[in-house]
């Protein structure tokens, strides 16, 4: 199994969820039963022909009382994404999926990242990010076949921020590391 990087390309939908913290069994679509955090993928268009966009749309909840942080280097993939084609095989990367992915497959000028700005998502309580991935940028999805998609991520923290308090020390609040959070699978048809 391969875990790449997706980027956010903010640019254009199948409903999966996944979620951590909830002790009940989850129904795709459905909003959290408890606390936790979220990711919903939703495929622009369950069917494309070879050479047109796959575009997806990634959304992060946050279905707790305290503020959800991911924290990344800028440059680099918010989320973690496992591509597969039919074969159980990850597709080949494009240029750009080899810089936002950080892959070592792709030679070793794209294995790291300097150390330096940081981005991230900073979500209160109750709220939801949404942004849109074109895959076939990242990816080369131009080969006729199913594709199998999802995101995941386990470096997400819940801060417990009583109210009013500051959000730019986030670091003096107590924390909970909350993870692995995994969306269900979405498949793409690529057609001739």
């Amino acid at each position: 199994m391969v875990v790449r990087r997706i980027g956010i390309a903010l640019s254009g939908m199948v409903v999966a969820v996944a979620h951590v913290g909830a002790q009940n069994a989850k129904v795709p679509g459905q909003s959290a039963l408890n606390n936790g955090a979220m990711i919903r993928v939703e495929l622009a268009e369950n069917t494309v022909k070879a050479g047109a966009p796959v575009v997806v749309k990634v959304s992060v909840l946050n279905h707790s009382d305290d503020v959800l942080l991911l924290s990344s280097e800028v440059g680099v993939s918010l989320l973690d994404s496992e591509v597969f084609d039919g074969n159980g095989k990850t597709p080949l990367e494009t240029e750009m999926g080899c810089k936002v992915h950080l892959s070592k497959k792709c030679g070793p000028k794209y294995g790291s990242v300097a150390v330096g700005k940081r981005t991230g998502l900073e979500l209160r309580p109750h709220k939801e990010y949404s942004y849109t991935v074109t895959l076939s940028n990242e990816y080369r999805l131009d080969q006729p076949g199913v594709y199998s998609i999802v995101f995941k991520e386990d470096r997400f923290r819940l801060y417990q921020v009583p109210p009013g308090g500051d959000l730019s020390v986030l670091g003096q609040y107590n924390h909970t590391n909350v993870g692995p959070v995994r969306s269900n699978t979405v498949k793409v048809e690529v057609t001739p």
